[in-house]
């Protein structure tokens, strides 16, 4: 009988791996984690953009450049006074246009007489005075410092039907309706947006009408010019105002209306970046003028989506 063997395992040694080996797979392993974290950045980065991102919907409008100014309304008007005391009986309408010799008022004297008013001069009679009818007339216009009219204290003077007036006491006067002025003082950097000679008004008195003039420099120094705008239309109120804040309308632009921060630069070139299938783009425009703080542009056309905060994008970038 044969005795059986006994055996014993001898664990083997495997086979030793390089140190060039090693050093291939920890580049590996470090290059992919590398882009891992390189690719959590960039979506996160997106992301992030994405959410601070701020954009409009570009939209065709028209915009107005304006200057605000105070001045004064110069009117050529001419009063006239009672020649007698008495009681006052208005015949005509104040606000209506006369001609020359028409009645305008009677008084009845304390004995029974009647003394008949006519208008002077053709034009709209108006009642309401305010005491500087003498001082503002349209050939002192030079003299005309708007500044100190307002230091003028008015005399507001509006007689009622059946009023007792006093001989040599001012009744009514009688305006020109067909030309009126308007003097203005304003700053050189003002002056230069008036590029062309007839401009249009929009007066605080009468804010949703706009009148057509045309100006004339009457006086000019180093810091300031004095302009005279010439009007030859009616506004509600223009008769019986005579201080007052205007808007004047330097210039009307049609185009797309955007944020100042919106608009870049690349050289010489001015443009914007827009959002094309989640492509930010750069689209040149043409910038037509600055209305407070946005610009008005040409080039974009309307439901362009256009970045207002471009300095955290870049071109060609997917969002």
């Amino acid at each position: 009988m044969k005795q059986k063997r006994k055996f014993a395992v001898i664990p083997g040694k495997g086979k030793k791996r390089g140190i060039k080996e090693k050093f291939r797979r920890g580049i590996l392993i470090l290059a992919a984690a590398v882009l891992a974290l390189l690719a959590a950045y960039i979506f996160a980065g997106n992301t992030l953009t994405g959410w601070l991102l701020k954009t409009v919907v570009s939209e065709e409008s028209v915009s107005e450049q304006l200057v605000s100014v105070s001045g004064v309304i110069v009117r050529d008007e001419r009063v006239v006074a009672a020649p007698v005391s008495g009681t006052v009986r208005w015949v005509a309408a104040a606000g209506e246009r006369l001609a020359a010799g028409a009645s305008v008022a009677k008084i009845y004297t304390a004995d029974g007489g009647v003394q008949n008013i006519a208008a002077p001069v053709s034009g709209v009679i108006i009642s309401v005075l305010d005491g500087l009818e003498g001082a503002l007339q349209p050939g002192d216009l030079e003299r005309i410092d708007a500044a100190e009219v307002r230091k003028l204290s008015k005399k507001i003077q509006a007689l009622s039907d059946g009023d007792a007036v006093k001989q040599g006491s001012i009744l009514f006067k009688v305006v020109n309706n067909f030309s009126w002025y308007y003097v203005i003082d304003l700053s050189r950097d003002d002056f230069a947006l008036l590029t062309s000679q007839r401009k249009r008004l929009r007066f605080a008195f009468s804010p949703e009408e706009e009148v057509q003039a045309s100006w004339v420099v009457l006086k000019e120094d180093e810091d300031s010019v004095r302009l005279a705008f010439a009007l030859s239309e009616d506004v509600e109120g223009f008769f019986v105002e005579r201080l007052s804040d205007a808007e004047i309308v330097v210039r009307r632009m049609t185009g797309s209306v955007l944020p100042s921060t919106a608009l870049i630069s690349r050289g010489a070139e001015k443009g914007v970046y827009i959002l094309e299938k989640s492509v930010v783009s750069f689209l040149p425009v043409k910038v037509l003028g600055e209305v407070g703080g946005n610009v008005v542009v040409e080039g974009v056309r309307c439901g362009r989506t256009v970045i207002k905060n471009p300095f955290l994008v870049r071109e060609g970038q997917r969002l």
